[in-house]
């Protein structure tokens, strides 16, 4: 996808942006697309979900949400 991406010149003065997603076959809404940055509480949460999967790889969903509530 960032390669069709590459592709795109926004500045055309005869082609859209839209038009040129069309003809490479990209959807107009990835080219607009951003990446957006994890918060520090979002990783600090995945990183104690992954440190306790782990340890205790046959909790489930219930048990994993149980055991983050305290």
């Amino acid at each position: 996808m960032d390669v069709k991406r590459s592709w795109i010149e926004p500045g055309h003065g005869q082609i859209s942006v839209q038009r040129q997603c069309e003809l490479i076959g990209l959807a107009r809404a990835s080219w607009y697309y951003e990446v957006a940055e994890e918060t520090p509480y979002n990783e600090h949460l995945m990183k104690l979900i992954d440190q306790r999967f782990t340890e205790t790889p046959f909790y489930g969903i219930r048990r994993m949400t149980a055991w983050l509530k305290f």
